[in-house]
């Protein structure tokens, strides 16, 4: 597979997240946290193990396992994060917190898969962060720089997407790894199945299976949910195979924070500030370094 496929797949994924970002938003309102992230993953897991028959990929290897259950650990415990993320915040001062996770992968890639970004691509992740941080400061901030870090660590909903941001970090990275063992179809079967089987168990023990008949009201939005979130996994896991982990991140962090002031307004009525402007500005040219 060519780079540019490999690059034209990330683009779409980053276009997947986003639209999947909206769609749990409005999920948020209606759903737990742990509700909406065992129905996204029991929605998934079909779709996948229907890939996986279709395709005749064989069960994953020995050398999965270790790696693949670390995997889902951090998976279900980055669902249900960001939907509670979601429920705290607006989307357009949540989802940039996301734009630490290129930066994180950047150094857990360098460490795991000896993946080494260009001087190029680290200025391009750099201004990501940065635009990030703009988005979330307010006019305190430019009279006292300093306070630029501690923005996003007075909103509850971007504390927890920060969290987020840790764990994805690590999640596109053991990706890849678990890749090595595994066809893509397999790995992403094996993921879905084993996280919505872990998910549904917690609510078991919690006594709390009923909840997940709230679906039916929101069962549209669910289901588009669903597709969205399978079409940004498959994209994902095809662009892994050509581009840098790194790079895989950027283009898809850069198109969901772009959005998320854009479809936070449109759709949401949140404000569009100057800062907000600046931050998407610094993300876009972030973006150009790193292509």
């Amino acid at each position: 597979m060519s780079l540019s496929v490999g690059i034209g797949a990330a683009i779409v994924a980053g276009l997947g997240w986003a639209a999947l970002d909206v769609l749990r938003k409005r999920l948020a309102a209606h759903l737990s946290p742990t509700v909406q992230a065992a129905l996204l993953l029991c929605g998934q897991a079909p779709l996948f193990l229907i890939w996986a028959w279709s395709s005749g990929a064989s069960a994953p290897s020995s050398g999965y396992w270790a790696p693949g259950l670390v995997l889902v650990g951090i998976t279900v415990a980055a669902q249900v994060l960001f939907a509670a993320a979601l429920q705290a915040g607006a989307l357009s001062l949540t989802i940039p917190m996301l734009s630490f996770t290129p930066a994180l992968s950047a150094i857990f890639a360098w460490a795991w898969l000896g993946e080494v970004p260009t001087v190029r691509q680290r200025i391009g992740v750099a201004l990501i962060v940065v635009g990030a941080l703009a988005l979330h400061s307010g006019a305190e901030t430019w009279r006292a720089p300093w306070r630029l870090l501690l923005g996003p660590l007075r909103d509850r909903g971007a504390r927890l997407m920060l969290i987020v941001a840790a764990l994805w970090s690590l999640t596109i990275t053991f990706d890849k790894h678990c890749m090595e063992f595994a066809a893509r179809p397999a790995h992403a079967a094996t993921q879905s199945v084993v996280a919505a089987l872990s998910l549904l168990v917690v609510l078991l023990l919690r006594g709390e299976l009923g909840a997940l008949r709230g679906v039916r009201g929101v069962w549209g939005t669910w289901l588009a949910a669903v597709l969205a979130l399978a079409l940004a996994v498959a994209m994902q896991l095809l662009a892994l195979q050509t581009v840098l982990v790194s790079l895989v991140e950027g283009v898809k962090r850069s198109f969901g924070l772009i959005s998320s002031v854009i479809l936070g307004k449109l759709i949401f009525g949140e404000p569009v500030t100057l800062n907000k402007v600046l931050g998407v500005g610094l993300m876009a040219y972030g973006l150009s370094r790193l292509l």
